[in-house]
């Protein structure tokens, strides 16, 4: 389970989020994110964020491909080109946009 905690930072004027989640060895580990100009941009980082560590099965179809996207992104050695992430978001975006993954 996590628990989190969104507060605006007095310095800065900028909202940031502490979480603390289970890494999938099961270590309870400590997250924080700074800069969100909103608190509502911070909560919705915080729920994406939970929602990848916590693995629910209940994303978006286009969060779930952004998600892999960026783990591909990090294995291969050169990057996607351009011309293929433009097609992929043309054609796949638009349909996977509101779908949830099958459960």
């Amino acid at each position: 389970m996590a628990s989190m905690s969104i507060s605006k930072d007095p310095e800065r004027g900028t909202y940031y989020v502490q979480c603390y989640y289970r890494n999938w060895t099961g270590k309870r580990k400590k997250k924080t994110e700074r800069g969100f100009k909103t608190k509502k941009a911070a909560m919705a980082w915080e729920v994406d964020f939970l929602r990848h560590m916590e693995g629910t099965p209940d994303m978006t179809l286009n969060a779930f491909y952004e998600l892999c996207k960026k783990d591909i992104a990090k294995k291969c050695a050169s990057p996607p080109s351009a011309a293929s992430n433009s097609l992929s978001r043309r054609k796949s975006s638009p349909t996977w946009a509101k779908r949830s993954s099958p459960t």
